[in-house]
């Protein structure tokens, strides 16, 4: 079942891949429509969400190795990043706020509780 949920995973990626190469829209990017295939599948399906990522291990694995191969490029761009820490600290500043309040909204909105809706602020 390991290698069933990793590809599943890849050809879940792959069609949404095609589709966002279709409709060519923002509001549908690739990793949101993997996201959702993959919910819709394992929904219809019953696949517990437990199972799904212990099956899924092999490419869970790779993430972590893909994160630091992305630290050289990142590294190799520091001045760039340097030039520009104003604008990247206020963009992250303010994308933390709007998340964390827009969350907030969102479940006061579908009746959370207090104690619920001050655990997503911070």
């Amino acid at each position: 079942m390991i290698y069933l949920y990793s590809l599943l995973t890849i050809v879940a990626f792959w069609l949404a891949l095609q589709i966002s190469k279709r409709l060519q829209s923002v509001l549908l990017n690739t990793f949101i429509l993997t996201v959702l295939i993959l919910i819709g599948v394992l929904l219809i399906t019953k696949i517990p969400y437990d199972e799904y990522m212990v099956g899924n291990a092999p490419l869970n694995n790779l993430l972590g190795v893909s994160v630091v191969a992305l630290a050289l490029p990142l590294y190799e761009q520091l001045r760039q990043i340097a030039a520009y820490w104003k604008i990247i600290l206020f963009v992250t500043i303010s994308a933390s706020l709007f998340s964390m309040i827009s969350g907030a909204i969102l479940a006061l909105l579908l009746g959370a509780s207090p104690e619920i809706v001050a655990t997503v602020l911070p």
